[in-house]
């Protein structure tokens, strides 16, 4: 028995690794590389849940203009809603977003606008570039390890409280 909690030890300290499995991007909405006559929102799908903290997502059009207006996060999908486009031709979505277990995920996709276009001219959305300062990812891989070190513990006194308990009985 105190062979196999030994064993155990060994394994909570030295075998367990968080997972290694990253999040990938699946697709888009509209498709990447697709042609559409209506636009009112870009929903990117992952593989993992993404969170909203520390996760931009950039819609430009032909002239480099950002046009999102926000973003949503919910489970695999992250939305955005856009203003209605001013221009045709090919718009850019620029993404880096980060995962529930704090891994980061970025790209870019394109797709191309052919609808109706509003001839009303906005001034430009000013919003944060994609990208996440690097002390949120840090704090998100501090706060997962963390995690995976109090499991680690609880373990271990959960060993030693058992084999003392065999001891006196």
């Amino acid at each position: 028995m105190k062979r196999i909690a030994l064993l155990f030890a060994g394994m909570v300290f030295f075998g367990a690794t968080p997972a290694s499995a990253h999040a990938d991007f699946v697709s888009m909405t509209p498709a990447a590389g697709s042609t559409v006559s209506e636009l009112s929102v870009v929903t990117l799908t992952f593989s993992e849940d993404i969170t909203a903290l520390g996760s931009a997502v950039v819609v430009l059009d032909p002239n480099g203009v950002e046009i999102q207006t926000g973003l949503t996060a919910q489970g695999v999908d992250v939305s955005v809603p856009v203003n209605t486009p001013t221009i045709v031709g090919e718009y850019t979505v620029n993404y880096r977003v980060v995962s529930v277990d704090a891994h980061v995920i970025e790209g870019s996709q394109a797709f191309v606008y052919d609808g109706p276009v509003s001839m009303a001219i906005e001034e430009p959305l000013v919003t944060a570039t994609p990208e996440v300062t690097a002390a949120v990812v840090d704090d998100a891989s501090r706060l997962s390890m963390l995690g995976t070190t109090l499991l680690a513990v609880a373990a271990v006194i959960g060993i030693v409280a058992l084999l003392m308990r065999k001891r006196r009985g």
